[in-house]
């Protein structure tokens, strides 16, 4: 019987390759592929969380063109600042997120940056599912008749992940749904991009701090599908360079300019004491 997300302990994120780890991934400019220092697949349903450190990067990959991971970041020496898609959205006037964009701490200190991105945008508005969502949707799920077939939601799952590292509820703050869509009528409503990922879409996230990543792969909160049937995602870490003068994040607008300045500031200086 394989392992259920409570009894998977969160992975560390190695400093250096594993001579047994001979997965590579191609770097964010295109370039000679590189040995990836740590790679593994989530399986549909289940979550990971690693603290991903500056001059790594996180590239995910959607296997079979039909995944969402919902993503959430924290700042690994100040779990209480986060990720926080309004100032994400407005820092930037953008509605969904792709190559060039960032994701903002509630600090106005950048996480994550997107360096690559083959997908072609990323839903930042959708957020999670709930158990409420999905027993309407699917029924009850109980683990003593289901077991590891059973559902379990977005902010479920999530909480739980955060958990192995000290955090509750609170915690869970704003995600990213990458490999979805988000599309918004004249009239407000909104509906899930059919089709919009495709088999081996990636996007790759650098690290601007130490960021602690807790992500989910499982349907996005919009996927009203009748059976539960989850689908897993690839994730690497790969080193990677910081953002140079030239950089795509930095160049895509002056605040990405300031939010990278200031988590380079950070870095150098610390978290300050409490």
């Amino acid at each position: 019987m394989p392992e259920t997300s409570e009894d998977h302990e969160p992975e560390r994120v190695p400093r250096a390759p594993s001579q047994s780890d001979a997965a590579s991934i191609r770097d964010a400019r295109g370039g000679a592929r590189t040995p990836a220092l740590h790679s593994t697949e989530v399986p549909g349903g289940w979550t990971w969380s690693g603290v991903v450190r500056r001059g790594l990067a996180l590239r995910l990959t959607d296997p079979t063109g039909s995944g969402t991971v919902a993503l959430t970041a924290l700042r690994a020496a100040d779990t209480s600042e986060r990720y926080c898609m309004g100032d994400t959205l407005k820092q930037q006037f953008t509605s969904r997120l792709s190559t060039g964009h960032a994701l903002y701490s509630d600090m106005g200190r950048i996480l994550l940056s997107i360096v690559a991105d083959d997908v072609g945008g990323h839903d930042p508005f959708g957020g999670l599912g709930d158990d409420r969502l999905l027993t309407a949707r699917h029924g009850a799920a109980p683990y003593q008749d289901l077991r590891n077939a059973r559902w379990r939601s977005g902010r479920e799952a999530l909480e739980t992940e955060l958990a192995k590292h000290g955090l509750g509820r609170r915690d869970l703050g704003d995600v990213v749904n990458l490999f979805s869509v988000v599309d918004v009528a004249e009239d407000g409503t909104t509906a899930l991009r059919a089709g919009h990922s495709h088999p081996g879409a990636s996007v790759v996230l650098r690290a601007e701090l130490d960021v602690l990543v807790a992500l989910y792969a499982g349907p996005h909160p919009h996927e009203d599908v009748a059976a539960w049937a989850p689908h897993p995602v690839g994730l690497a870490i790969e080193p990677i360079a910081p953002a140079g003068p030239d950089d795509v994040v930095r160049l895509l607008r002056p605040e990405n300019a300031r939010g990278l300045a200031a988590s380079e500031l950070a870095t150098l200086l610390g978290p300050v004491a409490a």
